[in-house]
């Protein structure tokens, strides 16, 4: 199901021709553009960086890959340089601690609100 190596150009190609600081800074834009907002009660976001911690000091963040890191990878089979999950992304971004709860199972297509998700809540600020 492969193509040979032979017809794949890119198979040579190391850590220095795809780590770039070109490439990190597409990718960070590509992620900051890729970004979806469910809710924004009150016009709380976005959120200006490290702006936040002024007003919050615990964020919390509930989903199954709340901590996740190699899994944010997808099918991605080269190895990362390095693997930053969303809470700690989000923690760094806004200067604020982060209370993770998986929630639910990723495969859970049910609204998943238990006993772990609502302690991370009663944590956070506001």
């Amino acid at each position: 199901w492969a193509d040979p190596p032979a017809s794949v150009p890119w198979i040579a190609y190391g850590q220095e021709a795809v780590d770039t600081p070109e490439h990190r800074a597409i990718a960070k834009t590509a992620a900051d553009r890729s970004l979806v907002l469910l809710k924004n009660v009150q016009g709380t976001l976005p959120w200006a960086q490290h702006s936040v911690g002024g007003v919050l000091k615990r964020l919390a963040v509930l989903g199954p890959h709340a901590n996740a890191t190699a899994a944010m990878q997808g099918n991605y089979a080269g190895d990362a340089p390095f693997l930053i999950s969303p809470c700690e992304g989000l923690a760094h971004f806004a200067d604020v601690a982060c209370i993770a709860s998986s929630g639910c199972k990723v495969a859970d297509t049910r609204l998943c609100w238990n006993a772990s998700a609502a302690a991370a809540v009663a944590q956070a600020d506001g």
